[in-house]
């Protein structure tokens, strides 16, 4: 690791942090999607139908995103046409938001085109970004911190300055950081000895590798929070007696939890089994889903988003790695992209049917039924990871 912080490595290692804190000050924003859809008119039933749809177009463009970058042999330059698109967009939400509900069609054109790019500004970061680590000998859980760092201050920030400058306000601010990160990332030369390039297979091999197919099983669990939960975060805010502007605040502290447990596992747990990893994940998620339902007032609020940032930091941290020592080097963006994919695939469900069941259910009841599917699909994977075959499993460390 000490290695990795001097020279040419240490150049690699602050450029891989400037990018992580940019890229998810940037994704900050996206707190405020949902939220920004209700202040303007949309009731759950329409969050659910969108997030259906959104889901929908990501799972069908996230593969052909990946095959493009294979074919391209770069993840970066799809990746910042990607960024460059998710800032536009929302610097134009507020504008046509505005226009809502009496001419609606120029909103719901832009939230087709936030469905085609908002997925791959994720899976192609870290399709480019954890071979760059690899390459470099630097840990990425511990680079990823600061990608949480970044989310949780801009959060944070955003709590506050909605209070009196409306949502609209953190949506401009995508725009504002994904310029500069834009211009660093094309001048950014990463260092490290290059891998060499092996014999190219079919895409098809990928479908063939059952640990990854049971990878994609975590995939489900960690897609549960954005297909079940975050449309319908307002929903859970009013639940617990929370004004909708608090988000920030609430997403903010959980994303600085994930900073702190970043860390702590790349300190003095990063040879863990992976598969044991994200099957702690998993549990943490159903602790969140059940406070969430339990939740009256701000602080008990805070305690689940103290669980949402363990369970997240433990999945993005693992399930990248995890997925990335899975597959052929030639197949990494495809193989990010498919995991994404069974994400949209969930979230298709999820979204229609979430918004069907909080209306017949209501939402304690229905956070209840989310944290008996997040549970049950741990408990599998876990049946899974204590077979022999599974047992060796991998580490941390790559």
């Amino acid at each position: 690791m000490q290695t990795a912080q001097k020279g040419e490595g240490g150049g690699t290692y602050r450029g891989l942090v400037l990018i992580q804190l940019l890229a998810f000050g940037s994704f900050a924003s996206m707190n405020y999607y949902s939220v920004f859809l209700r202040g303007i008119g949309f009731s759950g039933e329409q969050l659910g139908l969108w997030g259906s749809l959104v889901s929908l177009i990501g799972m069908v463009t996230l593969p052909v995103w990946g095959l493009m970058a294979d074919k391209m042999g770069s993840s970066k330059r799809l990746y910042l046409l990607a960024m460059a698109a998710f800032g536009c967009i929302y610097c134009l939400l507020p504008l046509l938001g505005g226009l809502y509900p009496a001419n609606p069609l120029p909103l719901y054109g832009l939230l087709l085109l936030y469905a085609t790019i908002v997925q791959p500004t994720h899976s192609l970061q870290d399709a480019w970004l954890i071979p760059v680590s690899a390459a470099s000998n630097v840990p990425y859980p511990k680079v990823r911190a600061f990608g949480s760092l970044g989310f949780g201050l801009l959060s944070i920030l955003y709590g506050f300055i909605t209070k009196w400058g409306g949502t609209a306000i953190a949506l401009y601010m995508a725009p504002l950081l994904v310029l500069p990160l834009a211009l660093f990332c094309l001048c950014f030369k990463a260092g490290g000895a290059q891998r060499p390039k092996a014999a190219r297979q079919s895409p098809a091999v990928l479908l063939k590798n059952r640990r990854l197919l049971l990878a994609f099983l975590m995939t489900i669990v960690l897609g549960c929070y954005g297909a079940f939960i975050t449309p319908f975060y307002p929903f859970i805010l009013e639940h617990a007696g929370v004004a909708a502007d608090r988000f920030g605040w609430v997403s903010g502290y959980g994303a600085l939890v994930q900073v702190g447990v970043l860390y702590a596992f790349n300190r003095w747990f990063k040879n863990a089994p992976l598969q044991m990893v994200l099957v702690a994940a998993g549990l943490f998620g159903v602790a969140e889903n059940v406070l969430y339902a339990l939740a009256s007032n701000l602080p008990m609020m805070f305690c689940a988003a103290t669980l949402w940032g363990v369970a997240m930091a433990l999945n993005v941290s693992a399930l990248p790695l995890y997925v990335y020592s899975l597959v052929p080097r030639e197949h990494v963006s495809t193989a990010m992209s498919l995991n994404a994919s069974v994400v949209m695939g969930l979230s298709i469900a999820g979204n229609f049917s979430g918004g069907l069941l909080l209306g017949a259910l209501g939402i304690e009841r229905y956070l209840f039924c989310v944290a008996g599917f997040r549970l049950a699909l741990t408990l599998l994977f876990l049946l899974s990871a204590l077979t022999p075959r599974e047992r060796e499993g991998t580490r941390m460390a790559l």
